[in-house]
Formats: C-alpha cells, sequence, structure tokens
C-alpha cells in the first residue's frame, strides 16, 4: 500500500524537491526554504481552496438552518411520523446526510500534498543534522522541551483556531475538525520536525486565507 502511494505521489514529491532545492539554493536556510514551499503550493492551490471552502461555508450554513428545524420538531414525535417529517425537510433544503463529507472538501484536496510532505521530509537524508531556529536537528522530532515535542502541539492549536473561526456558529462541523485535528496530531507527534513546520505553515496560510474571506465579506 505505501509502496503503491509512493508511485502514485512520486511526481509531487520529486516537485517538492526540486523546489526545496531552489529555495535553499536562493534562500541560505532550510526552514525558511521549507516554510516558502509550503506556501507555494498552497498558493497553487489557492483558486481550488478557494471555491472548496464555498462549498464548505455553504453546507454549514445548510446544517444550521436544518439543525434549528429539527429542534422545532415536538420531542413526542417519534417512528414513522418523526422519519417522514425528518425527510421532507431535508428535501425542502436540498440536503442529504452524505452531503456533510463536503465539510472536509478542502482538507481532501491538501491530502496527497500532505501524503507527499511526509514521503519527503522522512527521507532523513534530506534535513539531517539541519538547524533551524532553536531546533537542533529538522530530520528528528523537535524535543524543544525535554522528550515533548512542541511544533505538533502548535500546529494543533492553529487547525483548532481555524475551524473554530472558519464554521461559526456550526458546533457540529467544529467538533468534526477537532476530531480530525487529534487524530492528525496523534500520528504526526513523533515524525521530523521538518515536516511539522511544513504543515504549520500550511495551516498559517490556511487560517489568514479564511481571516481575508471573512473581512471581505
Amino acid at each position: 500500500m505505501f509502496s503503491i502511494l509512493e508511485l502514485v505521489l512520486s511526481p509531487i514529491v520529486w516537485l517538492m524537491e526540486s523546489l526545496l532545492i531552489l529555495y535553499v539554493s536562493i534562500i541560505p536556510s532550510f526552514g525558511f526554504s521549507i516554510i516558502l514551499l509550503s506556501f507555494s503550493f498552497s498558493f497553487l492551490l489557492l483558486p481550488i481552496q478557494i471555491r472548496l471552502r464555498k462549498i464548505e461555508s455553504n453546507i454549514s450554513k445548510k446544517i444550521q438552518k436544518i439543525d434549528k428545524e429539527l429542534s422545532l420538531i415536538d420531542k413526542n414525535i417519534k417512528g414513522e411520523e418523526r422519519f417522514f417529517l425528518l425527510e421532507e425537510i431535508y428535501k425542502n433544503n436540498s440536503y442529504h446526510p452524505i452531503h456533510s463529507i463536503g465539510l472536509g472538501a478542502s482538507f481532501f484536496l491538501l491530502l496527497p500534498i500532505l501524503i507527499s510532505s511526509v514521503l519527503l521530509f522522512t527521507q532523513e537524508e534530506i534535513v539531517k543534522d539541519i538547524q533551524f531556529l532553536i531546533i537542533n536537528d529538522l530530520s528528528k522530532p523537535d524535543s524543544l522541551l525535554g522528550s515533548i515535542n512542541i511544533l505538533p502541539f502548535i500546529m494543533f492549536l492553529i487547525t483548532l483556531v481555524d475551524a473554530r473561526f472558519r464554521f461559526q456558529g456550526d458546533t457540529k462541523s467544529q467538533i468534526k475538525f477537532l476530531f480530525i485535528s487529534l487524530v492528525l496530531f496523534l500520528l504526526v507527534y513523533k515524525l521530523p520536525a521538518a515536516l511539522i513546520l511544513y504543515w504549520i505553515s500550511n495551516n498559517v496560510f490556511s487560517f489568514f486565507l479564511e481571516v481575508y474571506k471573512k473581512f471581505k465579506q
């Protein structure tokens, strides 16, 4: 399975590595080059990302509207009668529960890029013994507090703030993104600092994109 992923994503990994080498030749810092690499791919996917964010927003608003209508149904109504009322509300809002998958549309777009970054930065020789700011070796977990890695916590926090800002008033969507963020946190906690730095940069870009979109409205 892993080898199949490597084969399918090899063009993206090659492009990432080529850009990273280019940036390092211009900027004498691997850390800042990784940040620039992350911003480059985020910017490249920006038009699609904006479109998918709009879809997510529309679905989120529709779910909030449906939840309000559902809350008005008499709790004593049960069984078949309640089922048909739910179906009617869904029909009137052109909604099906499967549409909730669309709330993660922008994440699914980024998934091949994120996996490609894993394939790139888990190659230890890429950033072996490379120091960045207070991180001693980008090829290893940051260990900024002894045995505790700080960068994964920063990544989790930024993702959480982004989700709360993006889905204001939509508790269900916030919980879903909290769950996704928690799973990612556990998966990447012991991975190289270079990879976490890449993902943090991606999350920062995503957050400021959402802030810009909110203030533009």
